[in-house]
Protein backbone atom coordinates (compact mmCIF):
# COMPACT_ATOMS: atom_id res chain seq x y z
CA UNK A 1 0.00 0.00 0.00
CA UNK A 2 1.53 3.26 -1.15
CA UNK A 3 -1.10 5.24 -2.14
CA UNK A 4 -1.78 6.97 1.30
CA UNK A 5 -1.45 11.07 1.72
CA UNK A 6 1.23 12.06 3.08
CA UNK A 7 2.09 7.83 4.00
CA UNK A 8 0.47 8.25 7.00
CA UNK A 9 -0.60 4.25 7.97
CA UNK A 10 -2.59 3.20 10.82
CA UNK A 11 -4.35 -0.17 11.76
CA UNK A 12 -7.64 -0.75 11.28
CA UNK A 13 -9.25 -4.23 13.06
CA UNK A 14 -5.56 -5.61 11.95
CA UNK A 15 -5.63 -4.61 8.46
CA UNK A 16 -3.06 -2.10 7.23
CA UNK A 17 -5.83 1.80 6.32
CA UNK A 18 -4.21 5.11 5.59
CA UNK A 19 -4.84 7.60 8.98
CA UNK A 20 -7.39 10.35 7.84
CA UNK A 21 -5.01 13.01 9.48
CA UNK A 22 -4.10 16.62 7.54
CA UNK A 23 -0.28 16.93 6.43
CA UNK A 24 2.55 18.89 7.69
CA UNK A 25 5.87 18.32 9.95
CA UNK A 26 4.10 17.59 12.58
CA UNK A 27 4.03 13.90 12.12
CA UNK A 28 7.82 13.46 11.98
CA UNK A 29 8.02 14.53 16.37
CA UNK A 30 4.18 14.03 16.93
CA UNK A 31 2.81 10.37 17.97
CA UNK A 32 0.32 8.77 18.73
CA UNK A 33 -2.19 11.57 16.52
CA UNK A 34 -5.83 10.58 16.02
CA UNK A 35 -8.74 12.69 14.55
CA UNK A 36 -11.84 12.06 15.99
CA UNK A 37 -15.53 12.99 15.35
CA UNK A 38 -15.63 16.05 15.80
CA UNK A 39 -12.93 16.98 13.49
CA UNK A 40 -10.05 17.67 16.39
CA UNK A 41 -6.66 16.53 15.91
CA UNK A 42 -5.23 15.55 18.88
CA UNK A 43 -1.08 14.68 19.25
CA UNK A 44 1.83 14.49 21.98
CA UNK A 45 4.36 16.20 20.61
CA UNK A 46 8.02 16.33 21.72
CA UNK A 47 8.42 19.38 23.32
CA UNK A 48 5.34 19.20 25.85
CA UNK A 49 5.08 17.99 29.01
CA UNK A 50 4.86 14.39 29.07
CA UNK A 51 1.25 13.32 29.07
CA UNK A 52 -0.54 16.23 27.89
CA UNK A 53 -1.95 16.23 24.29
CA UNK A 54 -1.91 19.29 21.94
CA UNK A 55 -5.56 19.54 20.21
CA UNK A 56 -6.64 21.74 17.60
CA UNK A 57 -9.64 21.62 14.97
CA UNK A 58 -8.22 19.64 11.73
CA UNK A 59 -10.07 22.07 9.34
CA UNK A 60 -8.05 24.87 10.43
CA UNK A 61 -4.77 24.48 8.26
CA UNK A 62 -3.37 22.72 5.42
CA UNK A 63 -0.64 21.62 7.07
CA UNK A 64 0.51 21.72 11.05
CA UNK A 65 3.91 21.89 12.51
CA UNK A 66 4.97 21.10 16.26
CA UNK A 67 5.82 24.33 17.50
CA UNK A 68 7.34 23.56 21.02
CA UNK A 69 5.12 20.66 21.86
CA UNK A 70 2.49 22.50 20.31
CA UNK A 71 0.12 21.73 17.09
CA UNK A 72 0.22 24.67 14.61
CA UNK A 73 -0.53 25.88 11.58
CA UNK A 74 2.31 25.81 9.21
CA UNK A 75 3.41 29.24 7.93
CA UNK A 76 1.64 30.15 4.56
CA UNK A 77 -1.26 27.17 5.15
CA UNK A 78 -3.34 28.94 6.90
CA UNK A 79 -7.31 29.49 6.15
CA UNK A 80 -8.52 26.41 4.63
CA UNK A 81 -12.17 26.63 3.37
CA UNK A 82 -14.21 25.85 6.20
CA UNK A 83 -12.08 27.04 8.65
CA UNK A 84 -11.47 30.30 10.65
CA UNK A 85 -8.29 32.17 8.76
CA UNK A 86 -5.93 31.26 10.92
CA UNK A 87 -3.84 29.38 13.62
CA UNK A 88 -5.83 28.78 16.60
CA UNK A 89 -4.74 29.19 20.08
CA UNK A 90 -2.76 26.08 21.48
CA UNK A 91 -4.52 24.28 23.87
CA UNK A 92 -4.01 21.18 25.57
CA UNK A 93 -6.82 18.49 26.86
Amino acid sequence: MTDCPEGVFGNNNGNLACEDLPGGTYQRTCSPCNKDADGMLHCNCEGSPPAETSSVRADMCKRFINLNGYLACQPGHEGVPGGEGGAPPPSRA
